[in-house]
């Protein structure tokens, strides 16, 4: 019933698969990826290579001058092939040019943000931009989540994944105790 969600993540966890999977769990078309760390655009666009997201369209704002969601043309003599969701992949690095392509974004109706390295984002300016977005749900991912808590927009209980290296520490200890039981 919430908005703001938080994938709090060991290292390595595979924070950007779950984040689609989730997104895709609600049946999303929309997504906007937005991060600080213009050097993962390859892993979330690797992501979207698995079957799980067939039909699921990349565009990166870096390389792609009109930072749209697809809208189809009436009329259009040629079929037009509708993907099944469209991932528009944000940075808020890159100065003036980065600055408005991702304006580019602002008036588009947005199913979810992805707030990729969301103990960035925590300054009044970043949620302040976040929040002006339209969309229906925001998730903030982050593997050092402190600033999320802190912030008081997370209760850590309802609005929150959490995987932790304790729970990795578990999960190892069940795997090995299978395989030694021949399972």
């Amino acid at each position: 019933g919430g908005t703001d969600f938080l994938l709090d993540a060991f290292t390595r966890f595979g924070k950007s698969f779950d984040a689609y999977k989730t997104a895709k769990g609600c049946n999303t078309k929309r997504v906007l990826v937005i991060t600080g760390r213009p050097k993962v655009k390859a892993a979330w666009k690797r992501d979207l290579d698995h079957i799980d997201f067939e039909g699921w369209r990349f565009i990166d704002s870096q390389t792609t001058d009109n930072v749209k969601f697809f809208e189809p043309h009436p009329g259009s003599l040629f079929e037009e092939e509708v993907p099944v969701c469209e991932v528009i992949f944000a940075s808020f690095q890159g100065g003036k040019r980065a600055e408005s392509r991702i304006a580019q974004v602002i008036d588009q109706d947005i199913d979810m943000i992805i707030i990729d390295e969301a103990h960035a984002y925590f300054s009044e300016n970043a949620i302040s931009f976040v929040m002006q977005l339209k969309a229906e749900w925001r998730l903030w991912v982050s593997g050092t989540p402190f600033k999320a808590y802190d912030s008081g927009m997370f209760n850590g209980e309802t609005d929150t994944y959490r995987f932790t290296l304790q729970d990795v520490l578990r999960e190892k200890a069940s795997v090995e105790k299978k395989l030694a039981n021949g399972e």
